[in-house]
């Protein structure tokens, strides 16, 4: 799913970029670490589910001249095969051969995408050096309380930088100046 949409996309930039606002974090801060902190996934989980949702609306329109024409052209129509793509990536490939499961498998499908991008997010996550301290107090699919309790920016910040290591700390100075992680 990953490989349709990026973090360099215009909107997913924009995003990530009012998260980091939120958070009070700057902009080299880690894009994984930011969306976790406030329990968030890349806009793209929407714009999947709304493509089949959209798949859901056409089959459902028995009698309609869309679903006419899709049923017609649903071997040569480039958005088709492009779905059937995405549904093999979630492992739901047996939805294609029958369109009257797309209704029944809705929030399935909406689950399917979540779940792959939280493995994808959690693991770098879990795979990345800089986050080594963010691994020990992030609980996965949780929003943390100060996010929500804390009012001031200046102190949300505070905390958020400490946790997900934009501070400037010499733990973090360090590492851009190659100074061994024990010695910093």
């Amino acid at each position: 799913m990953d490989s349709h949409f990026k973090d360099s996309d215009p909107f997913e930039k924009l995003h990530v970029k009012f998260i980091k606002d939120i958070l009070g974090v700057h902009c080299k801060a880690s894009n994984d670490g930011c969306r976790a902190e406030l329990n968030r996934i890349p806009l793209k989980n929407k714009i999947l589910y709304s493509i089949f949702n959209y798949l859901n609306h056409i089959v459902s329109s028995e009698n309609s001249l869309a679903y006419d024409i899709f049923t017609k052209s649903v071997d040569s129509n480039p958005w088709f095969i492009k779905v059937k793509s995405l549904l093999n990536e979630l492992g739901m490939s047996y939805i294609i051969n029958n369109f009257n499961y797309v209704k029944g498998n809705l929030n399935s499908i909406k689950q399917r995408i979540n779940d792959q991008c939280l493995q994808v997010q959690n693991a770098n996550i879990f795979e990345s050096k800089k986050l080594d301290f963010f691994k020990s107090v992030y609980i996965m699919g949780r929003r943390p309380p100060y996010v929500d309790i804390l009012k001031n920016r200046s102190d949300r910040a505070a905390i958020c930088k400490i946790r997900i290591s934009a501070h400037t700390l010499m733990i973090e100075r360090g590492r851009h100046l190659n100074i061994p992680r024990n010695e910093r």
